[in-house]
């Protein structure tokens, strides 16, 4: 729990007396159990900052409240979900026709901008154009990496709302009945040019392939395996020198701009799936820091009007990146945070956010007519900065939560009325403007899918989205559970995040797998919840940590819409029970977000608007006493890295 950084937890009875056994037991089985069976039967390991995690541990708080339910009790939550590739296929080398060709290149540079720019689009356009020409004089890495290109693009379009009926008529010429036409086309793409067969001899091309592998087997759930190739293009890049400016030197000019954004691309696919599965970043943040702070093809990106939409979106995602990298580097890895580090931290998310070009803001994302490729530019560039102020204030809202159970149980045993209980002022309600920060991000997050879903632009397999929102929709649920922050609708933000899960689902299996664990939790809350005082102390806290990670926002009437009481009255106040406005496609995202002036609302540690610097919460030290499972009665448990993640 958050303490005084030199006070040790408090234990009474014979807690206090097997401490010393359970603890050097306990994180030694943490460190084993803390693992997922794939499909192989392999254990993989997860860390604190993947949402299973977070998931285990919620588990375990419900079912420490309510008992053993469909939630807790879910027969694969030891395992991982990972997708397959079908074998035996055998590779056919054709290549689809250019009209299909350039409606699959279209789609793969509009459905991952903001999360990987690899290829100077009218250069790339240009060598397809010559590879149609005349196929036979084209090295076979060039086609393999043409097939990686058309696979990614046809696995991010099929399944989706292909609005025009040209688009249609050619994802039906692509139809491969019983064999998936995405798959074929990484077959073909192994089988000219394998860039894991020539790694030890590997340039820009080969890192270029492994980057594209990596998304592909994030499109069909195969997360391990993408963590992998990642691996393997990290390797490849620091050996070329990607992570040096000094070395772009040796190259023209057209070449030092494809290997830096290859390196900023390289980052930012390290840095979410480093969060997403809990392990070690790749690049280290100084080399990130060096190559990506300031480019010379990037110096007037902010301010540039003929800057392209794929360089800026890129480059804002390389800075919200930055951001998880430095809280994965300085609290996921150290397993401690306090509230001096989360200020801090806040301060930079707000430069970030200051440094935004206009049209990358995300309440443009809710704005009608706007291009389907800058609204999904938007929504990976502004969901990525959401689960970066998420990983920030997690760790406070899910000690807030075990604190609101353990004072329930130890009240009566748990036996006083719910409706009399209050919660006596502890460290963890100190920190709870960083716990309405992380309920706001998410509501955000689900927000803006629910907007940019309304728009028709957004695929149905975008495996970058589909975990961001899993993750957003943990927390709307968890403050289902536990109201720790009450100024928004929550069972409306739950139901907009089971009917978008509903809609990836329909195509992907992970999200079918994350809608099965969201409705089982919805279907714990409607059991039972546990009652969470208001906080006591001056909104002008809350207020200012809102200021520096959003903005001075006024919200409309979007699902989840945050309620009058938080925002100044100019009028008649609303029914907490009225829908009417709130539904989807509503009026949408209003906000008098800075625009980009730099001028940042200082959160000193010493600030009259923070709480005490000298508390802090350390993963390992932050116990609790909350399970009823009988091998653990009474014990002490580690709050993170408990066994049977899903």
């Amino acid at each position: 729990m958050l303490r005084p950084m030199n006070e040790a937890p408090a234990a009474t009875g014979d807690v206090m007396e097997r401490t010393s056994v359970a603890n050097s037991e306990g994180q030694r089985l943490g460190e084993q159990l803390r693992m997922l069976q794939d499909g192989k039967g392999r254990l993989l390991y997860l860390g604190d900052s993947a949402s299973l995690s977070y998931l285990d541990t919620i588990r375990r708080l419900v079912e420490s409240t309510i008992g053993p339910c469909n939630f807790t009790n879910d027969v694969h939550k030891g395992k991982l979900v990972e997708g397959s590739i079908s074998t035996g296929l055998t590779p056919t080398y054709v290549l689809p026709d250019k009209e299909a060709a350039d409606f699959l290149l279209e789609s793969f540079f509009s459905n991952t901008v903001g999360t990987i720019l690899i290829f100077d689009r009218e250069a790339f356009t240009q060598e397809v154009q010559s590879i149609y020409d005349n196929p036979l004089q084209t090295k076979q890495s060039r086609l393999s990496i043409l097939n990686l290109v058309f696979a990614v693009g046809l696995q991010l379009m099929t399944s989706s709302d292909v609005s025009s009926p040209h688009g249609r008529q050619i994802l039906e010429r692509l139809d491969g009945g019983s064999v998936s036409r995405a798959e074929m086309f990484y077959v073909n793409a192994t089988h000219l040019n394998d860039p894991v067969s020539g790694f030890e001899d590997g340039d820009i091309t080969s890192i270029q392939a492994l980057l594209l592998v990596t998304v592909f087997m994030l499109t069909v759930a195969k997360r391990n395996a993408a963590w992998a190739y990642l691996g393997m293009a990290i390797r490849s890049a620091y050996a070329l020198g990607l992570h040096r400016k000094r070395s772009d030197f040796s190259f023209t000019a057209p070449e030092q701009r494809v290997r830096r954004n290859v390196w900023r691309s390289l980052y930012v696919m390290d840095c979410f799936l480093s969060a997403m599965l809990g392990r070690p970043n790749g690049i280290h943040c100084r080399d990130a820091t060096d190559s990506l702070a300031a480019g010379s093809d990037s110096g007037d990106l902010w301010t540039s009007s003929d800057v392209t939409l794929e360089l800026a979106s890129i480059s804002a995602s390389v800075r919200a990146s930055c951001l998880v990298g430095d809280i994965l580097s300085n609290i996921y890895a150290d397993r401690k945070i306090s509230t001096e580090l989360a200020h801090a931290i806040s301060n930079k998310f707000q430069a970030c956010k200051d440094s935004l070009p206009t049209f990358l803001h995300w309440q443009n994302i809710d704005l009608p007519d706007e291009d389907p490729k800058a609204t999904l530019a938007q929504l990976h560039v502004n969901l990525n900065y959401f689960h970066g102020i998420i990983l920030l204030t997690r760790p406070f809202l899910l000690q807030r939560v075990s604190d609101e159970i353990r004072a329930l149980r130890e009240t009566d045993g748990g036996l006083l009325s719910r409706q009399t209980h209050e919660l006596p002022e502890t460290d963890s309600a100190k920190s709870a403007p960083f716990q309405a920060a992380c309920v706001r991000s998410a509501l955000y997050t689900i927000n803006a899918v629910q907007a940019a879903l309304l728009k028709r632009a957004l695929p149905r397999r975008d495996p970058f989205v589909i975990y961001w929102l899993f993750t957003a929709a943990l927390i709307i649920c968890t403050n289902g559970f536990c109201a720790v922050y009450h100024d928004i609708d929550n069972k409306h933000a739950m139901y907009t995040a089971l009917n978008l899960h509903r809609h990836f689902g329909e195509v992907d299996p992970l999200a079918r797998r994350f809608l099965d664990i969201l409705i089982a939790f919805s279907e714990a809350i409607e059991q039972d919840t546990i009652p969470c005082a208001v906080p006591t102390g001056s909104k002008s806290k809350q207020e200012a940590i809102f200021s520096a990670l959003f903005g001075a926002m006024h919200y409309g009437a979007k699902p989840g819409y945050v309620d009058d009481s938080a925002q100044p009255q100019t009028g008649g106040s609303r029914g907490a029970n009225d829908l009417s406005r709130n539904q989807p496609g509503g009026i949408g995202f209003q906000s008098e977000m800075g625009q980009g002036n730099g001028q940042q609302i200082p959160l000193e540690p010493d600030s009259p608007h923070v709480s005490p610097p000298d508390y802090s919460l350390d993963f390992d030290a932050f116990l609790m006493n909350v399970t009823q499972d009988p091998y653990q009665q009474d014990l002490w448990t580690p709050l993170y890295g408990i066994t049977d993640t899903s």
